[in-house]
């Protein structure tokens, strides 16, 4: 059965397809087994089964099949062991994973109608929250659209000023309005917007 083995295993390793279902096929069985033990941890029969086939082909994939079968090392070049310990340590590991987040869920139950022991870091800032984002972008609409009820001077000199950052000496040169005007102008659109927007 050995031989047999690492010959599909090479098929496999040089691209032959029916090597592969070959081989999961022959560990069908043992597949089967290992889901009755470790089917809570998955949400459908074909998950589990999918993990098994994952480690099988894996290791299919990995073995060395330079190392010739040698009774002294038994336990790491036969291939019937390797492919059994390929499902088992799957199985293992995500269980494990998912154990340890069952038990993370577990103690965040909500009790009363409160949560508790959530731990800070899960909760996004509250800029990034949907409802913040959505109401982030209604404001800019808003202001956008009071903007626009202004008159021209008025919504340029606030737009070069408070959206391009632009000093009142740079824009008093570029526009060619003295400066003092500048803020009186900024200053009166401003009072204009504060209307529009309550």
């Amino acid at each position: 059965m050995t031989i047999s083995l690492r010959h599909c295993v090479r098929e496999a390793q040089h691209g032959n397809h029916e090597a592969v279902l070959f081989l999961l096929s022959e560990f069908e069985p043992l597949i089967r087994k290992y889901v009755k033990k470790y089917y809570m941890y998955y949400e459908s029969l074909e998950e589990a089964i999918s993990t098994a086939d994952h480690a099988i082909v894996d290791c299919i994939f990995t073995f060395d099949l330079n190392k010739q079968d040698n009774p002294k090392d038994y336990k790491t070049n036969n291939v019937q062991r390797r492919l059994l310990a390929a499902v088992h340590n799957a199985f293992e590991y995500e269980s494990y994973r998912k154990q340890c987040y069952l038990k993370r869920v577990q103690k965040n139950i909500v009790e009363s109608d409160i949560v508790t022991d959530f731990p800070y870091n899960w909760a996004a800032p509250e800029e990034e929250t949907p409802e913040h984002c959505l109401l982030k972008q209604e404001k800019k609409e808003q202001v956008w659209k009071a903007l626009n009820r202004l008159n021209e001077t008025q919504r340029t000199l606030i737009v070069a000023h408070y959206i391009h950052n632009q000093t009142y000496d740079y824009i008093s040169k570029k526009y060619g309005i003295e400066k003092s005007k500048v803020r009186r102008i900024i200053k009166r659109g401003l009072n204009v917007l504060r209307c529009l927007l309550e």
